[in-house]
């Protein structure tokens, strides 16, 4: 009678563990899709109503809305994906997930050798976090730059309106002389109110869009002018004024936190570099920890306390900052 041996055991129950996340993903996925179907089709029944003009348009939202991305990756925007920005990631998500599972397998080993088959749970929470990381990263760095140049792009728009251009002109201005991100974001607003939708909500979806507070309080502001009026010129400088500002005070936070900042990364770098030292000058006192099972549970071990000392001192640098 043959006997399953423990490595194919534990790959058995991860593989179980994963198609199971993956199903019940999948269930809660379609269940979504037919509940937004049902909502869609019963707007499109009352706008339908009002006339044939907005009928057309009910149809034509019908017909984007069902031009969707793959399940695969609707079931990705639950780890942070967007797939309407998939332009500025370098990696296609295919690529994250494979290196993701590749690196949960390997924190998954480590956490074997300490608490035993245990260990292969983490694959999935591994994959998630690693994944999410991943494009949170490169989202809050377009957050940034969105940020960052937005100053520049309401100065452009209170130029234009004080020599007496109309704001839907001045917007277009701004994608057109700004640059990347803020170029794209007021060109979608632009062709928004070109194709007839309203200023108010190309400026909610902008601001939605965007995640960046200031560009609410530019869509308030713009909208406020356009039902009360008064001086948007004014309100705009003192916003791009406050913007300025707290851009300034951040940068000498972070000159002032270089200090913290170093040390960090020092001490972070210091357990390799002694690694290395003692892998030169001798080689067989390093290689216990790689060939004895006691070794290995010291080296997991060790690693597991490095990352979650890097993790706490990139919280509290963080924390210091915000």
């Amino acid at each position: 009678m043959s006997v399953i041996s423990p490595d194919i055991a534990l790959w058995l129950i991860s593989i179980m563990v994963l198609l199971t996340m993956i199903g019940a993903a999948t269930v809660m996925l379609i269940g979504m899709r037919r509940q937004q179907g049902a909502v869609q089709a019963r707007l499109t029944g009352i706008v339908a109503s009002h006339g044939p003009t907005r009928a057309a348009v009910a149809g034509r939202r019908t017909r984007q809305k069902h031009e969707r991305p793959a399940l695969v990756v609707q079931a990705l925007a639950f780890a942070g994906y967007d797939p309407e920005r998939k332009a500025q990631y370098p990696l296609a998500w295919w690529v994250v997930v494979i290196v993701a599972v590749v690196v949960a397998r390997i924190v998954a080993y480590m956490i074997e050798l300490l608490l035993g088959p245990l260990g292969i749970l983490a694959m999935p929470v591994v994959i998630w976090l690693g994944s999410r990381s991943y494009w949170r990263f490169y989202d809050n760095k377009r957050r940034k730059m969105l940020y960052e140049q937005f100053p520049d792009a309401l100065g452009n728009i209170v130029r234009a309106v004080r020599v007496g251009i109309p704001v839907s002109e001045a917007l277009r201005g701004v994608s057109r002389e700004a640059a990347e991100p803020t170029a794209e974001e007021f060109r979608r607003l632009s062709d928004q109110v070109w194709i007839g939708a309203s200023l108010e909500s190309a400026l909610t979806d902008i601001a939605e869009r965007s995640g960046v507070a200031e560009y609410r309080f530019f869509a308030t502001a713009i909208s406020l002018q356009a039902q009360t009026g008064g001086g948007l010129s004014e309100t705009l400088e003192t916003l791009a004024e406050v913007i300025r500002q707290r851009i300034a005070l951040r940068r000498r936070g972070y000159a002032l936190a270089a200090e913290a900042r170093t040390s960090a990364a020092l001490l972070a770098a210091l357990p390799f570099v002694t690694g290395g030292a003692m892998a030169l000058l001798n080689p067989g006192y390093i290689l216990l920890l790689f060939t004895d099972p006691t070794g290995n549970k010291i080296l997991a071990g060790a690693i597991g306390l490095l990352l979650f000392g890097i993790s706490v001192m990139r919280w509290l640098i963080k924390k210091s900052l915000s």
